[in-house]
């Protein structure tokens, strides 16, 4: 870690207590992550109706895990293409991202894919467009197999803040000394 920042990565607890203070809308999806799973440890692309929680689909999004540690993105909701100012569907992590945010976002979906638990990333970055934005990265495991995790469902919201009046034109630059917290939980799925 370099400078100033805090990286902190807590206990494993349940998937309950990690998401009973975020956003409503966070509970929302381990809601329906958990009707869709049916019996099985975790539901398949094809168990989930995204219908059934329209209000979400602008926010969620669909990754495939992919060989070398990368990820693709299946699906992006419109408010994620809107805000990022570029449709993802179809790019990698790697064609989107890189240096610093890329390592971070491929760890916390790899340790997801790795131990099938859900994830809640939550830090703050300068924006091209806001100044600051808190940003929430919620992530649950998907098996199109019902056992091996190859695939993630997830809830990326952003609220914009007038914390400071930094901008830069490019996030995947900054020293972590110039970026606030950066909270990582992790809930065992029962």
């Amino acid at each position: 870690m370099h400078g100033g920042a805090v990286q902190r990565v807590e206990a494993s607890v349940k998937a309950r207590d990690v998401v009973k203070d975020a956003d409503p809308r966070v509970g929302q999806l381990l809601d329906f992550w958990y009707a869709s799973r049916g019996a099985h440890p975790f539901p398949a692309q094809r168990d989930l109706n995204l219908m059934t929680v329209p209000p979400l689909l602008p926010n969620l999004y669909l990754l495939d895990a992919l060989p070398e540690r990368d990820f693709g993105y299946r699906f992006i909701g419109t408010k994620i293409d809107e805000h990022m100012g570029t449709s993802l569907t179809g790019k990698r992590f790697s064609d989107a991202r890189s240096g610093r945010i890329l390592r971070e976002i491929t760890q916390f979906f790899s340790r997801i894919v790795d131990t099938g638990q859900l994830g809640l990333l939550a830090t703050r970055l300068p924006s091209e467009k806001f100044e600051w934005v808190r940003y929430t990265r919620f992530a649950l495991p998907l098996a199109d197999d019902h056992a091996t995790v190859n695939k993630i469902l997830g809830l990326y919201l952003f609220e914009p803040t007038r914390e400071d009046a930094y901008q830069t034109p490019n996030v995947d630059d900054l020293d972590q000394s110039e970026l606030g917290e950066v909270v990582y939980r992790f809930g065992d799925l029962d």
